[in-house]
């Protein structure tokens, strides 16, 4: 055996050399000293044969470049975290030697380190849970992260993670310039790129939207050289979005570098060349970029494909780059299947065929499902699957992703989000006519539940000065909507609110993290007098038995819970939660509804990975060199 070492980043590849033919004998005639003669020049021959490799390998070849590929493995007894949204995250320190990355264990996500050149993993503040987008200091030795609305710090070297700032609702992606600057862009509410002193302080604008462009978000931020910054634009119109170039010292004067909804990357190649890395469909191309002119200059080239997103657009990109020339990516997950299984777990049958699934909604008399999946195109819409026969029909073909399908209570309109920001429109269900616009507001909001007796639709909405809230949409007895009102406004995050099944509601459960934490609770509707708190370990995605006496929910360690109501007047009795199964996957993200709850209140339709293998990071070392005679995307 020899040991190769790779040009400039010195990771280590071990190559066993052996010979395999037919099995051989020594005569007995052969006496044992010819025999250790015949070895020892076996051995010396085969010594300077592996030398001379070694020689060969080691020369100059200016003519031949080479690009490497490594398969990480993640912590034993944990999963990669991709997640549907902000959820999850890879980065690469800028020397491109250690990896960190966001790993699922217990419930529980947690931000771990491991170095390229070997095997030894490790979690970084392990007491620190909710972990997501971790990026690098410039020198290498800190990590900052995001968990909730709150921006942290930790040291590679060990120790409790420290506060940097609080920001105004979750983040979506972080950058750390050389001159101790932190920029971070937001996931909701109106607002551009906002910067804090690594060393803590109090966030402050640094980009501000365009209301001329009807710009919704700037997000994704990366620190480029020369004091300047690239990041992403999200505007109401496809044409108003793009990946843009400013300076520190004049942040309002930009330049365009890409027209896309895609996710974009700065990427030093390690060979005296940059580049841009952006997502175009599964794949990941590369163009040659000029930072004196700030101009593409060559054909995108394929590097990678398929890459895992956190969505279609804004969600992360799970790749990350060094300056040595080294990418670190993962592969993007399996398709999911949808199952039906009933309250003990055991499984009673598929529905569709495997893709990949966002989120769902049971139609209201149970023979249909209303789907957001992605398409090939890409893009997420909405899509109708008749669960007996297996065929879906789709539904909307907008070039904004749709979200969170809920039927009307007759069974007859889809109600979904769509548009940048989201706002609610409906359609029939049978795909007659067109979309129907109900909201028209600058925040973004989705919609939850559709009360059974028609007159009120419940969303989600990001507050300006909060973050995220539950509002009502009153609906007139033709379908009209009327003017919105808040029902649960505070400082913490309510999400995914769904009314109790009685023609009249008289009770919304949702989650909130108002205790550090999601729980579920009960609130009196349409007044809010007073929460119940129902979930006693933590709890996501609360839904309804249709009979109105019991509560489902997922615990942080994914398991499917029901807890027993006896609800008298303004009184609540819950009894205490009990397990009635394992969810089949961890959840991904906001989006990412994992469940839901035939009529019967006996089965549910869950969503799970068809392979439940464990995914690897991979690496390229000399990445440039795959693009260098490959395709150009188109």
């Amino acid at each position: 055996s020899y040991i190769q070492t790779l040009p400039r980043v010195g990771y280590k590849f071990v190559a066993l050399v052996t010979t395999v033919g037919s099995q051989r004998t020594i005569p007995k005639a052969t006496s044992s000293r010819r025999w250790r003669w015949l070895a020892a020049a076996a051995a010396l021959l085969g010594t300077l044969a592996a030398g001379w490799t070694l020689w060969r390998y080691r020369q100059p070849k200016p003519t031949e470049q080479l690009a490497y590929r490594l398969q990480l493995d993640v912590a034993d007894g944990g999963r990669l975290i991709i997640g549907a949204g902000p959820s999850g995250g890879i980065a690469l320190s800028p020397d491109g030697k250690t990896a960190a990355y966001i790993v699922g264990r217990a419930g529980k996500s947690e931000l771990w380190v491991r170095p390229l050149d070997g095997a030894d993993a490790r979690p970084l503040a392990p007491g620190t849970d909710a972990v997501e987008m971790p990026f690098w200091s410039p020198d290498n030795k800190s990590l900052a992260f995001f968990s909730g609305t709150r921006l942290l710090r930790v040291e590679l070297a060990g120790g409790p993670p420290a506060l940097i700032c609080e920001i105004p609702s979750r983040a979506n992606g972080g950058a750390w310039s050389p001159d101790g600057r932190i920029i971070v862009g937001l996931s909701g509410g109106r607002t551009g790129l906002l910067e804090v002193p690594a060393s803590g302080g109090k966030a402050t604008p640094l980009t501000s939207l365009d209301p001329s462009r009807s710009e919704s978000y700037h997000y994704w931020p990366q620190v480029l050289p020369g004091g300047r910054f690239l990041y992403s634009v999200r505007g109401a119109q496809p044409e108003n979005s793009g990946v843009f170039v400013a300076s520190f010292a004049k942040p309002t004067e930009r330049t365009k570098l890409l027209a896309t909804d895609a996710i974009a990357l700065f990427g030093p190649g390690g060979d005296g060349r940059d580049y841009l890395l952006w997502s175009h469909g599964s794949a990941v191309v590369a163009q040659q970029l000029d930072l004196s002119t700030l101009k593409l200059v060559t054909e995108p080239r394929l590097v990678a494909d398929p890459v895992a997103r956190g969505s279609v657009s804004m969600g992360p990109l799970y790749m990350a780059s060094s300056s040595s020339g080294v990418l670190l990516y993962a592969p993007a997950p399996p398709p999911r299947r949808l199952t039906w299984l009933d309250r003990a777990g055991k499984p009673l049958g598929v529905a569709g065929e495997p893709g990949d699934y966002f989120n769902f909604r049971i139609s209201p008399e149970g023979s249909r499902v209303a789907l957001a999946r992605v398409n090939d195109t890409p893009a997420i819409d909405i899509w109708v699957l008749e669960a007996a026969r297996g065929v879906s029909n789709r539904l909307t073909a907008n070039p904004r992703p749709s979200h969170l399908p809920v039927w009307s209570p007759d069974g007859r309109g889809i109600l979904f989000c769509n548009g940048s920001p989201f706002n609610l429109y409906l359609r029939e269900a049978n795909g007659s006519g067109t979309q129907l616009r109900l909201t028209d507001k600058t925040t973004s909001h989705c919609a939850t539940d559709w009360s059974s007796d028609g007159r009120f639709i419940l969303y989600f909405e990001t507050g300006r000065d909060t973050q995220q809230d539950l509002w009502i949409l009153p609906m007139t007895p033709d379908g009209k909507p009327g003017d919105p009102k808040p029902y649960l406004r505070t400082r913490f995050m309510e999400l995914f609110g769904r009314f109790s099944p009685q023609s009249s509601p008289g009770w919304v459960a949702y989650q909130s993290d108002e205790s550090g934490r999601f729980e579920v609770y009960l609130q009196s509707f349409p007044e809010p007098r007073g929460a119940h708190r129902i979930s006693t370990a933590g709890g996501q995605y609360p839904q309804w038995n249709p009979n109105g006496r019991e509560l489902f929910y997922v615990s942080p360690d994914s398991k499917l819970m029901a807890v027993s109501l006896k609800i008298q007047g303004d009184s609540v009795e819950p009894s205490p939660p009990h397990e009635l199964f394992p969810m089949p996957s961890e959840i991904r993200g906001v989006f990412q509804i994992p469940y839901d709850t035939a009529p019967d209140g006996q089965r549910f339709l869950v969503q799970g990975p068809e392979d439940h293998r464990t995914p690897a990071l991979t690496v390229i070392v000399n990445w440039p060199a795959l693009i260098k005679g490959s395709s150009a995307a188109r």
